[in-house]
């Protein structure tokens, strides 16, 4: 992968723990001082503060469903800023039905590690993020 990418790259090595239930692996992969929004309505029940806060998020993330599997869609980086799009795929541990859930992130990445992870609806509003926070016009 090209060294620009590097980031993508410590993203897929976040969603292959995952996978693997490496919870601790995950939280490994965060700075101390990670911000973890799952909305970006930032309301305070969808904000994680710090890696204590941010594990026990993952954990309830990957245990509401039977056999959870994140599965990458899309990866693309700009400056210290990425954008990964995952699907979420599992059983519901009530009914045992198919689920499938999206996660659009955009992260910023410092010092090889997520500060900041913010969750957007749609690809395409994480898109939107992403080329805002970093000034750029568009296009790859």
């Amino acid at each position: 992968m090209h060294s620009s990418q590097h980031f993508v790259t410590v993203g897929l090595r976040f969603v292959e723990a995952f996978n693997l239930g490496d919870i601790d692996a995950c939280v490994d992969m965060l700075h101390p001082d990670i911000e973890w929004y799952a909305s970006n309505r930032y309301s305070d029940t969808e904000t994680h503060i710090g890696q204590g806060d941010v594990k026990l998020y993952l954990e309830s993330l990957h245990g509401h469903l039977d056999e959870p599997h994140l599965e990458p869609e899309d990866g693309y980086q700009i400056g210290d800023h990425v954008m990964l799009i995952n699907r979420l795929r599992g059983k519901g541990t009530l009914a045992g039905h198919d689920v499938v859930e999206r996660y659009n992130w955009v992260a910023i990445v410092d010092g090889g590690k997520f500060k900041r992870v913010i969750t957007y609806p749609t690809p395409a509003e994480a898109r939107r993020a992403l080329e805002a926070a970093t000034g750029s016009l568009g296009g790859h």
